[in-house]
């Protein structure tokens, strides 16, 4: 049970919801026009402007900048995005789409906010959100908005209100997946209508919308619908290639690379239509929720792998920061990240700082901002290890399915458990075995290695879940 500080918080919030609401519900209906007019050029802000957007569904394996694969997805407008920042190369989400929504929203591993699957209840109201956390502060409050899919929403937390109870302006989108991406229902601001219209599509449109009339600086989050199924073939305009013409292809595959496709095409457009000086004072993140749906991903490993599990094809997602936050882009860099530090590097763009958010917290925060790797190339590792995973709750029991995983530079620990039964744990070798195909605690248990390295790891588990 939370203590009564952390249900003072809660109240806080949602008092400080009521006032923004009203301060910009002008802001959200202006947002809802489609005008095609640029208005002018706002003041420049001291405090630069955040996009963050966020795939669903589309791992390493589908962004041609990884170069994972020969089989690798057309994703130009991406690819060119990573080479005006920076790129990570080991970052980790959770294996499923809500709980690293929850992770970003909150930079708190789902462990500590209850949220560990799809269908969880929604994000608990005492949890401290991104938008909150940006009205926080001496520094410049910023403007927000949420568009496209949600899906962190319950009864008890404001159901089709749930992203404004969550400090959002504005918000426009899903409240979960869509059944179809050429008919589907939109609700904006607890408002829901029938549209009819590609749902990529209309998402970067309802993004430039707002961010034309939003005062700066502002925060705009848009997580788009795709790829995530049904899959269905887009508009041929957003398709480059003969993807989903091509015959060596199922059907499924073929929609589902056509989808990515667009969807990079999308994000193009919604970056082209940011004028030259609010792309200069934007800082952009772009990532996915989870690794490839294992029926369409390009990875080689096992039958097992893709969304849903603690492999590396569940839980390793592209990941891209660029802007002015940046110096010397164009680069990579291979430390451990976690999606969980989206929180605490928006915090100190916008200049809040965590002695200013602290008291606000409902617990401990996992997340560690990444500022100093966009700084300084030289920059070295900030996290000795990463953590990821899912579970799915038995009433207010033991969890009746556990999936976690742990790694640090060279090994990972993966940690299973089902229905209460004795839990199963594996130790790869990712340095040697990427694809993790030998478990060493079967193949080389009595290494002195194999059990150093295990018990640091699982070490390392037990500390973090025994921590508040």
């Amino acid at each position: 049970m939370r203590g009564s500080s952390s249900s003072a918080g809660g109240a806080r919030r949602r008092a400080r919801w009521v006032l923004s609401s009203l301060a910009f519900g002008a802001l959200g209906l202006l947002g809802c026009e489609r005008s095609t007019e640029t208005s002018s050029e706002p003041t420049a802000s001291s405090s630069p402007n955040v996009l963050l957007l966020l795939l669903d569904d589309v791992g390493v394996d589908r962004v041609g900048v990884y170069g994972r694969s020969p089989a690798t997805t057309s994703t130009p407008n991406i690819d060119a995005l990573a080479a005006r920042g920076v790129l990570f190369r080991q970052a980790w989400a959770t294996p499923l789409c809500t709980p690293t929504r929850a992770a970003i929203q909150t930079g708190r591993y789902g462990f500590r906010t209850g949220v560990g699957t799809v269908g969880s209840g929604g994000l608990p109201l005492e949890e401290l959100t991104l938008a909150e956390m940006l009205k926080l502060g001496s520094g410049e409050s910023y403007a927000t908005a949420a568009i496209g899919k949600w899906h962190l929403g319950g009864a008890l937390n404001g159901g089709p209100k749930s992203a404004n109870r969550a400090g959002y302006d504005y918000f426009s989108g899903t409240l979960g997946n869509l059944s179809d991406y050429f008919e589907f229902k939109k609700v904006t601001d607890g408002e829901a209508r029938e549209v009819k219209s590609y749902a990529t599509s209309d998402q970067t449109s309802d993004a430039l919308a707002w961010i034309r009339e939003a005062p700066e600086p502002w925060f705009c989050y848009v997580a788009y619908n795709a790829a995530h199924r049904p899959l269905h073939n887009p508009p041929p305009r957003l398709i480059r290639s003969d993807a989903a013409r091509r015959a060596d292809l199922d059907p499924g595959r073929a929609a589902f690379e056509s989808m990515v496709e667009a969807l990079d095409t999308e994000i193009g457009r919604l970056l082209a239509g940011l004028s030259d000086g609010q792309l200069e004072r934007t800082n952009i993140i772009l990532l996915s929720d989870n690794g490839t749906h294992r029926a369409q991903t390009a990875e080689p490993g096992k039958a097992s792998a893709g969304k849903g599990s603690v492999h590396e094809t569940g839980i390793l997602v592209p990941f891209v920061i660029a802007g002015p936050g940046v110096r010397w882009p164009g680069r990579e860099v291979g430390a451990l990240i976690d999606v969980t530090d989206i929180f605490a590097t928006v915090a100190e763009w916008a200049g809040v700082e965590r002695a200013e958010f602290e008291p606000e917290l409902a617990g401990s925060l996992d997340s560690i901002s990444l500022v100093p790797y966009l700084a300084n190339p030289e920059q070295g590792p900030l996290r000795q290890t990463i953590f990821a995973e899912c579970f799915r709750p038995n009433g207010f029991g033991p969890y009746s399915l556990v999936r976690r995983a742990v790694r640090d530079e060279r090994y990972k620990l993966v940690y299973l458990e089902r229905d209460g039964g004795q839990p199963v744990r594996h130790l790869y070798d990712l340095g040697n075995d990427p694809t993790e195909e030998r478990d060493l605690l079967k193949l080389d248990s009595d290494s002195t290695e194999t059990t150093e390295a295990f018990e640091r790891l699982n070490g390392e588990l037990e500390g973090l879940l025994r921590s508040e």
